[in-house]
C-alpha cells in the first residue's frame, strides 16, 4: 500500500519593515529625485497562481519577466516599479518614485503614505493579502556653508544671503528660517 501525502499551505505575503517606529514600509522625501528601493516576499505551498499589486494581476510568467519587462503600478502619490521576481525565495523587488503631489506637509507631519494591496492566490484559490505602505516624508532643509570676507585696511562691510549665496542651501518644502550666524573659523564638519 502506498500513500501519496499532499501538504495542504496556505499562501503567505511578507512586507518587510524598513521604517521602525514611523509609518509604513519603506520612506521617501517628497522632493527625493532617486526611488526608494526595497523587496517583498511571496509564498504559495500549493503553486502561485497570480499576485496582485495594487489594481495589478501578474501572472507567473510575468512575474518571472520583471527583470526584463518590469511593471508600473500607479499609487495615490508616486509610481510602484516592479523589477524582479526569483521563484526560488519568493522575492519581488521594486522602486517607488513620488511624483511631487504630496508636497507642503505641514511642518513635521509625517503621515502622507501611498499604500499598495499585495494579494497572493495559489492554485488551490486560497488568497493572503498585506499592504506594501510607502511613507512619503516632508522635505529636510539642508545648510551649506557660506562664506564673506573683508580686506584688512577697508571699510569693513560684508554681504551676502545664507541661503541662496555661494553654498546655495537646500530648503525645506515648509517655513525655512535662519536660526543662527557663526563668525571666525569653524573646524570642519561642525
Amino acid at each position: 500500500v502506498t500513500i501519496n501525502g499532499h501538504t495542504d499551505g496556505v499562501p503567505g505575503v511578507t512586507v518587510p519593515d524598513a521604517n521602525g517606529a514611523d509609518a509604513g514600509n519603506v520612506s521617501i522625501a517628497e522632493n527625493a529625485t532617486q526611488p526608494v528601493t526595497g523587496e517583498l516576499t511571496v509564498t504559495a505551498p500549493e503553486g502561485l497562481a497570480t499576485v496582485k499589486i495594487g489594481g495589478t494581476t501578474l501572472t507567473v510568467a510575468e512575474l518571472q519577466a520583471l527583470g526584463t519587462t518590469p511593471v508600473v503600478v500607479n499609487g495615490t502619490e508616486g509610481k510602484l516599479t516592479l523589477t524582479g521576481y526569483d521563484p526560488a525565495t519568493g522575492k519581488i523587488t521594486y522602486s517607488y518614485q513620488q511624483d511631487g503631489t504630496a508636497k507642503n506637509h505641514t511642518a513635521g507631519d509625517d503621515s502622507v503614505t501611498d499604500k499598495f494591496t499585495v494579494t497572493v492566490t495559489d492554485a488551490a484559490n486560497q488568497v493572503k493579502s498585506d499592504d506594501l505602505v510607502v511613507l512619503i516624508t516632508d522635505t529636510a532643509p539642508e545648510a551649506k556653508p557660506d562664506t564673506a570676507s573683508v580686506t584688512e585696511d577697508t571699510a569693513l562691510t560684508a554681504s551676502g544671503n545664507v541661503i541662496s549665496g555661494t553654498g546655495a542651501d537646500t530648503l525645506g518644502a515648509d517655513v525655512t528660517n535662519v536660526v543662527g550666524v557663526a563668525k571666525g573659523t569653524v573646524p570642519a564638519g561642525q
